[in-house]
């Protein structure tokens, strides 16, 4: 047996609550499959919540073989159970960050469910909130699961004593990774890459690779432009808005040149968003 929940709005953080709210309120225990982009899988308990694991951020196997601590020694059960936190954490910001499509629990009794401290819906949803917003006040707009991201030249080389996440970056932004990518391979938490991608962005050392493969130029507009604007203008975006025009000169062989009018779509008013939920502020660094 099977409970469907169709898509709640264009908000991934709105339907992923109003789902979440839900369960909690029936005390579900089972699975929800999250579909989307990245989409996921969460596990609850009694209607709180277990486990969460998306394609858009490193489980915790990932994360303990890339940074190299099963290499370091024995893990002690107190940072496991840490870092166990963090990627639930961290999955749930890679599905709010992209897009959800809808959820679809799939019940078991409760003596199936796994053992393990459960989280608070309402909570999860709070810090996911906080750190949206905080990535909305960066200088930078990074979406973490679409966007190519490319070192400019002698960035790397200028920020070599630069420790942690900047310097991996740097290094590895070729133009192919987006900020995902990069944290599994260096297994850090999606959210610690995403910050840091922004911070870089900001001060000129990356830039985005748009789709198709070319590089914008040293101008380009929207490199600083809020990531929720960005995802809210894009094609197909809902409600329309204003339309810029310019006019731009092409030439054809054999013809004297003429212009023709590209029309971009722009939303005029600002939906309410996912960001009214929280008041505070701040980064959480961990990794």
């Amino acid at each position: 047996m099977t409970a469907a929940h169709d898509a709640y709005g264009p908000g991934a953080l709105d339907a992923l609550a109003r789902a979440l709210g839900a369960y909690e309120r029936d005390r579900f225990t089972g699975t929800v499959r999250v579909s989307g982009r990245p989409g996921g899988v969460l596990g609850l308990r009694r209607g709180l919540v277990l486990s969460a694991r998306s394609p858009g951020a490193p489980d915790v196997e990932t994360r303990l073989l890339r940074s190299g601590r099963v290499a370091q020694g024995r893990i002690e059960a107190a940072e496991l159970r840490m870092l166990h936190m963090r990627v639930l954490y961290d999955a749930v910001f890679a599905m709010a960050v992209g897009q959800v499509a809808g959820c679809v629990a799939e019940p078991v009794r409760a003596a199936s469910a796994p053992p393990g401290p459960g989280h608070c819906p309402s909570a999860l949803v709070r810090e996911t909130a906080r750190r949206l917003a905080a990535l909305e006040r960066l200088p930078g707009a990074v979406e973490p699961c679409r966007e190519p991201l490319l070192a400019v030249p002698m960035a790397a080389g200028s920020e070599a004593s630069r420790p942690g996440a900047g310097r991996e970056i740097l290094a590895l932004a070729d133009g192919r990774r987006t900020a995902r990518d990069i944290a599994f391979r260096t297994g850090r938490g999606l959210y610690t890459i995403t910050v840091e991608a922004n911070l870089l962005l900001g001060r000129g050392l990356i830039i985005r690779v748009p789709q198709g493969g070319s590089t914008p130029g040293p101008g380009a507009p929207d490199l600083a432009e809020p990531l929720l604007r960005r995802r809210r203008d894009r094609p197909g975006a809902q409600p329309p808005g204003r339309v810029a025009t310019a006019d731009l000169p092409r030439r054809i062989p054999g013809a004297s040149g003429r212009t023709r009018t590209l029309a971009e779509e722009h939303s005029a008013t600002s939906r309410q968003g996912i960001l009214r939920r929280t008041g505070r502020t701040g980064i959480d660094g961990a990794g």
